[in-house]
């Protein structure tokens, strides 16, 4: 296989190839082709037939035809020659060398082929890794006496510095040529020193000041690469750092704030890892930031036992907005902390989102809310309970009874108990009021004993209600029973002066009778019949129970005859006695009115006036709270404040001085007041705050009192009953307060969702269905909300918010209930008249609204959008009519509509696909239950079938396809889209490769990748290890992409097209033309084919002209050009006369399953004839 020439280079060449697994070629002095190697042979670069040829007369491959040439300039110029060759579906690196002898006579050229393609894709994966650094090398030699000597620097030095070409040729030509390293000679001295002791990395970080004044950061490392006698040669490696310096720098001063912000505050600060379930913890603690790392948190927070039982649910939901990322996450519940007690905490973040929309992680605090929570707990007990008892008040108990009655079933009875102590006024009479209120706890005590399950209030001074269901007469009679003996046993030691005993009247609900009012009119009934009989035992009636329609309410009869009942209470004998007594029984009432009127007549009773009143003065108004007199048609204390004329009270405050707590009223300054009705006022003083002070007017109409012996009684009466009033006067507020902070939104004033909900609910029950009255639940909010945020700022927006909560309040002829959900989101029930339409009649409310607001804010053009849900079945839940509506409203925001959406079936649908997809789309790719289908692309010129496109279909176990359109969108939403792209390219290469493995040349086929993967840095290096993989040609695969993501996202797109081009991978615009284009952006296109939307073929007879004149100003600018979508022969003929070069479609041929391509591609080529 060789030819000896019996020279001195034998010996070497066959030294060189000796063991090696490389191609070799010896050319002698004249280029002639003198020796080669197997290897050249077997990778089918040239064969032993070209043995004795000269390099120009040799058949060399297309790929290097150029390599004769080197050979002839490598030996005419004795230099060597590098090149890299793409052959064969490798990469090679040829080195052509010539061989010298030492008179410096060419003997010959050795020609060098190495075959890199590993090395390669290595180097072009780190190449892309590196080449946003920027990286210099030098060299120098060293040792402690001399220093360092620098021997050379690579060029990249002087674009490290700034410098352009020209200025580093021209440094590198003056006799101090690195001169400009000067700066950093310091530093490269000490890497060098510790370098040559072997003992410690030697690298230094330091800055260096540019050419252009720019400072940047340079990371330096030295390492000893050969020894002299006496120096060492050192190399160095020089990295531009700046960016990771800068980077790291920020991050130092973010850690900083962050420290500092834990360090001002006692909350925990928290971050969430979506993805991988982790939570790590930042508290400040001994003046030390403490960081903690939970994994698996969602799953970790859920464990029974860590949680407070009562939150358990709350705690689920809270785990779940976690995994799902929901946008604010806002949840309170009781946790077990380190003292193993239950703490409340408050878990308060928000979500922070990826560049493609993807949930990533969730920032925020936890703070310990355990005061907040104990200080509501107090505010709703005092406000729910009974002060004295610790039972219901009056009015909680009867909300919560009617509450269990809605919940009686159709076996069930349930049992409303009313209970009166007998006698309890003489029991007050002869014993006093604490023995009274001893024995009504007593009372209550027994009740808790026997009914521990049971809802029991006291609803009275002596009266008292009870609730139970679930249990059985016979249990129910001896409850009663245990209830009546331990209560009249405290009795047992009177020696029988008295005996404590009480009555109870018992109505019997069930399904059809559960009415409270009826329950309780039946129970009063019974009890009054009770009382008449003997007292001291129970009655029980079914409600409804004839014999009890015309009989006697005990209850509401003690109710009527209130005031004799109070005159005739416990005497009173001395001014301790009265003050205990009105103290007592403000304590007892929960509305301060009815209270102070008791009191009011038992002080005008026991002191001998006439008439007692409450004012209020504060800055600008004086207010009469309460007035009470004997003679209740003449109320007098209303003259000391006209109604508009306030110059009578203003004289009478005038009266007081800052040492006075009260004055009096009499003889001549009562003429001057003009109150000539009145013998003597006294009015005593109290400041009840900053802003208010009360007064309460004691008033004789007939006595000219000095007030002398009474005023010193008044006065501490005053402050008790000013002090109590105020007390109460706070719990209301406070209850109040409550209720609205719990049940009301504070920036609308519209009811909470969840108070939405429970009213919507008892709504619906009652009036679906209507003859007249359609009913709607309908979820809305302003499209593009932000921009008026934006435009007019937060509080403005908020304004618009405010403005419309006030507006759907006031709007009760079409919104019967509103609730704004969140953000700009309202949610509402609608009554519209039947024969209305629903739309119509809310869209007609909105625009008399947006013309409000734009009379305020002229920019703003509020657009809403709104799904509707008609409720057409009571039983259905509310909750599930809202998750309708919104669905509609979500469907027509993904359509791009505004205005109304009406829930459908085909909205049902799509929820239920997107769930069977997020469900199912792991088992699938596992499953291979995606298919790929081709369709084919008919050349016009050849009517050759010359490629295909591939399409992907999801085909069930059961035999059920899921066509693209029905999962694609929802893939790309959660990014799931890029794992099925690159599923359909692997089974498309893989075909490929199958159809050159028998034989059948191979066609170019297209496949479509999501804008997603465009994002991804390393997607067309992705691109290529696949092509590798499967060993096909980068020209055998075109990457389609969507006109509306390219034109749309062109900046983030075209990097990697252009590499992907680079590579051989041609790329297409698909849908060009479908509503997004302008012919100028062609332009800027960087694709191979542009393939035209079949929407230009549905009106073809209008648009011939246009498609001939797009066609051809496309052709000019040197694309190629696909018609999609071509049905028919007509279409047919008329695109052939174009300057388009392939068509596509249902004319041709619908997709079809790879395994049947293949035989269609045979039979179709071999019948085919050209259209042009």
């Amino acid at each position: 296989m060789s030819v000896s020439l019996g020279t001195s280079w034998e010996n070497d060449f066959e030294n060189a190839i000796s063991g090696n697994s490389v191609g070799l070629m010896f050319f002698d002095e004249n280029y002639r082709l003198r020796r080669l190697t197997d290897m050249v042979i077997k990778a089918g670069f040239i064969d032993e037939s070209a043995l004795g040829l000269l390099a120009d007369e040799i058949n060399f491959p297309l790929s290097y035809r150029s390599i004769a040439h080197d050979i002839h300039k490598a030996g005419s110029k004795k230099t060597s020659i590098y090149r890299e060759i793409l052959y064969n579906n490798k990469a090679w690196v040829f080195r052509i060398k010539p061989y010298v002898f030492e008179d410096n006579h060419v003997c010959g050229v050795t020609v060098l082929m190495v075959d890199i393609t590993q090395t390669k894709t290595l180097e072009t994966r780190t190449h892309t890794l590196m080449k946003n650094m920027s990286v210099a090398v030098l060299e120098g030699l060293f040792s402690r006496d001399t220093g360092l000597e620098l021997l050379n620097v690579t060029e990249s030095m002087s674009m490290l510095l700034g410098y352009t070409e020209e200025e580093y040729e021209n440094i590198v030509k003056t006799e101090d040529k690195f001169m400009y390293l000067q700066e950093m000679f310091l530093q490269l001295m000490a890497i060098s020193d510790v370098a040559i002791t072997g003992e410690k990395e030697a690298m230094s970080q330091f800055r260096m000041r540019r050419k252009d004044g720019r400072v940047i950061w340079i990371e330096a490392r030295g390492e000893v690469v050969g020894n002299t006698v006496h120096r060492s040669l050192l190399q160095f490696v020089l990295i531009d750092i700046t960016r990771s310096y800068e980077e790291q720098e920020k991050l130092r001063l973010e850690k900083k704030k962050f420290a500092y912000i834990i360090e001002m505050t006692s909350d925990t600060l928290f971050e969430y890892n979506i993805a991988n379930d982790v939570m790590i913890l930042a508290k400040q603690k001994d003046e030390s930031e403490i960081e903690t790392s939970i994994e698996n948190y969602a799953s970790l927070i859920s464990i029974v036992g860590n949680t407070h039982p009562d939150d358990e649910e709350i705690v689920s939901e809270f785990a779940d907005a976690l995994r799902g990322g929901a946008r604010i996450i806002k949840s309170t519940f009781r946790r077990k902390m380190e003292d193993n007690q239950y703490h409340w905490l408050r878990f308060e973040g928000r979500t922070i989102y990826t560049i493609e929309g993807n949930a990533d992680r969730i920032v925020g605090r936890i703070t310990n809310v355990d005061e907040e929570k104990n200080r509501e707990a107090e505010l709703i007990k005092s406000s729910e309970r009974d002060p004295l008892t610790g039972l219901y008040n009056h009015m909680v108990c009867i909300e919560k009874i009617k509450k269990q009655m809605a919940r009686i079933k159709s076996n069930e009875a349930g049992y409303l108990v009313v209970i009166d102590v007998d006698n309890f006024k003489r029991i007050n009479d002869e014993n006093g009021h604490l023995y009274g209120d001893a024995a009504l706890c007593s009372l209550s005590d027994a009740m808790k004993v026997n009914f521990p399950t049971g809802i029991k209030g006291r609803i009275g001074g002596d009266e008292f209600m009870v609730f139970v269901k679930g249990i059985e007469v016979d249990e129910l009679k001896q409850k009663l029973s245990n209830v009546l003996n331990e209560f009249s046993k405290l009795s047992e030691d009177n020696q029988g002066s008295f005996t404590l005993s009480c009555s109870m009247g018992v109505a019997v609900c069930r399904k059809d009778t559960k009415d409270y009012e009826r329950a309780f009119e039946t129970a009063d009934k019974a009890l009054y019949l009770i009382k008449k009989t003997g007292k001291n035992s129970y009655t029980i009636c079914e409600v409804g129970d004839d014999v009890l329609e015309d009989g006697h309410r005990y209850i509401a009869e003690q109710e009527e005859n209130d005031d004799d009942y109070d005159k005739e209470s416990a005497l009173i004998s001395s001014d301790d006695d009265l003050i205990v007594f009105a103290l007592e029984l403000m304590s007892s009432v929960n509305n301060y009115r009815k209270g102070l009127g008791i009191v009011a007549d038992r002080v005008c009773s026991y002191v001998g006036f006439d008439e007692m009143a409450l004012i209020t003065s504060s800055a600008d108004a004086y207010t009469v709270n309460f007035d009470w007199t004997g003679d209740k048609a003449h109320p007098y204390a209303r003259k000391l404040y006209p109604r508009n004329q306030r110059q009578n009270w203003g004289q009478i405050e005038e009266m007081f001085t800052d040492q006075t707590d009260y004055v009096v009223i009499r003889g001549k300054r009562l003429a001057e007041l003009k109150l000539g009705e009145y013998a003597s006022i006294l009015v005593a003083r109290l400041q009840a705050s900053e802003y208010a002070t009360q007064y309460i007017a004691y008033i004789d109409k007939t006595t000219d009192r000095s007030w002398e012996h009474e005023s010193e009684f008044l006065i501490r009466l005053t402050h008790m009953l000013v002090g109590k009033i105020i007390q109460m006067q706070t719990d209301e507020r406070n209850r109040e307060e409550i209720e609205y902070r719990i049940n009301y939104d504070a920036l609308t004033g519209l009811p909470s969702y969840t108070k939405f909900l429970e009213l919507a609910e008892e709504f619906i029950k009652s009036h679906v269905p209507s003859d007249t009255m359609d009913y709607y639940v309908c979820y809305g909010d302003f499209v593009n909300f932000n921009y008026v945020n934006e435009l007019y700022g937060y509080n403005t927006g908020d304004h618009i918010l405010e403005l419309t909560g006030k507006r759907l309040q006031r709007a009760t002829k079409v919104a019967i209930l509103s609730s704004r959900i969140t953000g700009d989101q309202f949610v509402g029930l609608c009554e519209i008249e039947k024969g209305v339409d629903p739309g119509s009649k809310l869209l007609s409310s909105f625009s008399q609204f947006n013309d409000v607001v734009k009379m305020r804010y002229p920019l703003c053009k509020l657009t809403v959008i709104c799904g509707m849900c008609k409720v057409e079945d009571a039983d259905v839940g509310i909750s599930v009519l809202v998750d309708r509506a919104n669905a509609a409203r979500k469907y027509g925001k993904e359509q791009g509509e505004n205005g109304c959406v009406h829930y459908t079936r085909e909205m049902w649908e799509r929820n239920e696909d997107e769930k069977q997809v997020y469900v199912n789309i792991n088992d699938a790719l596992n499953n291979r239950e995606f298919q790929v289908y081709l369709q084919p692309k008919i050349s016009l010129k050849t009517g050759k079938i010359v490629g295909a496109e591939s399409l992907v279909r999801w085909r069930k176990p059961d035999g059920t396809l899921f066509s693209p359109d029905r999962f694609i969108p929802i893939l790309e939403k959660n990014g799931f889209i890029t794992k099925v792209d690159y599923y359909v390219l692997e089974e498309t290469l893989r075909y490929l490769k199958e159809l050159m493995s028998e034989g059948i040349e191979p066609i170019p086929i297209s496949v479509n990748f999501s804008r997603v993967h465009y994002d991804d840095p390393l997607f067309a290096q992705s691109i290529m290890e696949y092509l590798q993989t499967y060993e096909v040609d980068p020209g055998l695969l075109e990457a389609e992409v969507t006109e509306y993501n390219y034109l749309h996202d062109i900046k983030s797109l075209n990097p990697a097209i252009i590499e992907l081009q680079k590579q051989g991978v041609l790329v297409s615009i698909d849908d060009f033309g479908s509503g997004y284009s302008s012919l100028n952006i062609l332009s800027k296109v960087t694709a191979d084919i542009i393939k035209l939307d079949r929407l230009f073929l549905e009106d073809m007879d209008n648009q011939k002209e246009f498609i001939t004149l797009l066609a051809e100003m496309i052709n000019r600018l040197g694309y190629q050009i696909i018609m999609e979508g071509v049905e028919t022969e007509e279409q047919m003929k008329f695109i052939a006369t174009t300057k388009c070069d392939l068509v596509q479609g249902y004319f041709v041929s619908r997709p079809m399953p790879m395994q049947e391509f293949k035989a269609f591609l045979l039979d179709y080529n071999s019948k085919a004839k050209p259209w042009k």
